[in-house]
């Protein structure tokens, strides 16, 4: 039981114009492993049936769980942008992004699904990475996924799940970090403000990205002309210097390169860039010497599928990605069971020379009665804490949150629904402290909604704060009305 709980196999699947390429990878104690890999020389959307069964088998065999595939497309499919959006705090941006992004792509909103990531933050507001795709090439990989028995937890683009996979080259578990839910992070691309120069292959064309502090602030392809190795240098340069300047950045403190790349070349680079250079060729998730660069876009969304590196972009919509806590919980108790049985049974991890891991694999077999026993207190400790803190949450404030939640339920009608609810308190000295609720979600009519909250003796100042948009499922809206005491609305209208 155990064992199952915390070496799930994963897969990660890129999709390419003319191919599909697919990577099994394994979690355990001591890392990341490649399995094992098979390219289907087809499109996904003109695949032949023995093709599909050879990839069904292919999952089925490596026994990879249905709700644990991660999927990679090209760059191609997708509008990738990079932009600065002036905003005073995280939580405003994802509004403001909705507007800019109607400016930027040539489709409908409704017919593109979007995602974004924050890279950073500048004086003005913060670095954003967009990238939008047709509503149509989603719908059709998941359906081919479906025919395999697959759905995916995270959808990337192929040189964000490349860059992931380079950040992770050498990574090694950390059994408390992960325990206590701190990712470990890479020193790669260096560290705190560190500005560093990535440059990668994908698909036979070279990219370049700008890192900073860990995150992707811009990424473009570069064109060489591969005559000699001068010419090589001056594409380099110049795409650099260009990216360098756009962004304000003077200069870089390193370059890391990730393919296919002679040794010659690298040393022409290395004298030519006036920075640190760094090749990465050695991957630990690896079990050779010498690796496949071509199915690195498929381990690296894999390991984001995994948890590991923040490189990636999840293009799901938002509604389908499927966040496991329940298995996440009980992968960390499993972990944390472990610990706790090893230091009884004298087996400590601090001194971890004086045994192998598979000889605490093989007794905590023997003691999967005590490992249950504590599994189910921690889950029952778990639960306690998650009751006690949402009555002492509800008890709080004038207007009980259960009230609140209990007078939408029953005043909201059948043909709409609630997608998304925000609770807030206001502070403000000279009129007093609000309480403000912020409701997105889906409708018949959006205008009778607005009534219906505005006649309830809990609301008032009921308000549009966006746009109404119309799709197959309704009116879509997004709502702010003011939380008050019962009694204290009609005493005010008097």
């Amino acid at each position: 039981m155990l064992k199952g709980k915390l070496f799930k196999n994963a897969v990660g699947i890129e999709f390419r114009d003319g191919s599909l390429i697919a990577a099994c990878l394994k979690k355990g104690f001591r890392g990341v492993k490649l399995i094992s890999s098979i390219t289907i020389p087809s499109a996904y959307d003109a695949i032949s049936e023995d093709d599909v069964s050879k990839l069904g088998g292919f999952v089925l065999r490596h026994n990879a769980s249905a709700g644990n595939a991660s999927v990679a497309i090209p760059a191609e499919w997708c509008l990738v942008k990079f932009m600065d959006i002036p905003s005073p705090d995280k939580e405003a941006v994802k509004d403001l992004l909705r507007y800019e992004i109607e400016r930027h792509i040539p489709f409908p909103l409704e017919e593109v699904y979007y995602s974004f990531k924050i890279a950073g933050k500048n004086n003005n507001g913060y670095r954003v990475v967009i990238a939008v795709v047709q509503k149509e090439r989603i719908e059709q990989l998941k359906e081919f996924l479906t025919r395999i028995s697959l759905q995916p937890k995270v959808i990337s683009v192929s040189p964000f799940s490349i860059l992931n996979a380079v950040a992770l080259s050498g990574y090694k578990p950390n059994m408390a970090k992960e325990l206590s839910g701190i990712q470990s992070r890479s020193d790669i691309f260096g560290r705190r403000d560190d500005v560093s120069i990535a440059l990668f292959i994908e698909h036979g064309n070279w990219n370049m990205a700008v890192i900073k502090a860990g995150c992707c602030i811009n990424l473009e392809r570069i064109d060489f002309n591969y005559d000699r190795l001068e010419n090589i240098w001056n594409n380099i340069s110049a795409g650099v210097s260009a990216a360098l300047s756009g962004l304000s950045i003077k200069k870089a403190g390193r370059m890391v390169i990730s393919g296919n790349m002679t040794p010659e070349q690298f040393r022409f680079i290395s004298d030519k860039a006036g920075m640190p250079v760094k090749l990465v060729q050695k991957f630990a998730f690896y079990n050779s010497g010498n690796p496949d660069m071509n199915i690195l876009p498929s381990i690296g969304v894999c390991l984001s599928g995994l948890g590991l590196g923040d490189m990636a972009i999840n293009m799901l919509p938002e509604r389908e990605r499927k966040i496991d806590k329940a298995g996440a919980l009980i992968a960390k108790l499993s972990a944390a069971a472990t610990l706790i049985l090893s230091l009884w049974l004298g087996v400590s991890w601090i001194t971890a020379g004086k045994a192998s891991i598979k000889t605490i694999e093989n007794e905590i077999k023997r003691n999967e009665p005590e490992v249950r026993a504590v599994e189910a207190l921690f889950s029952e400790l778990t639960a306690i804490e998650k009751q006690n803190k949402f009555l002492k949450d509800a008890k709080t404030g004038g207007v009980g949150k259960l009230e609140m939640l209990s007078e939408l339920t029953s005043i909201i009608p059948t043909d709409a629904w609630v997608t998304n609810l925000t609770y807030k308190e206001i502070k403000d000295e000279k009129k007093g402290d609000k309480k403000e609720i912020v409701l997105n979600g889906f409708a018949g009519s959006s205008a009778k909604l607005i009534g219906l909250i505005e006649n309830s003796p809990l609301f008032e100042n009921v308000e549009f704060i966006g746009p109404v948009t119309k799709g197959m499922q309704g009116e879509g809206f997004k709502i702010r009305a003011m939380v008050v005491k019962p009694g204290n609305k009609a005493a005010e209208k008097k």
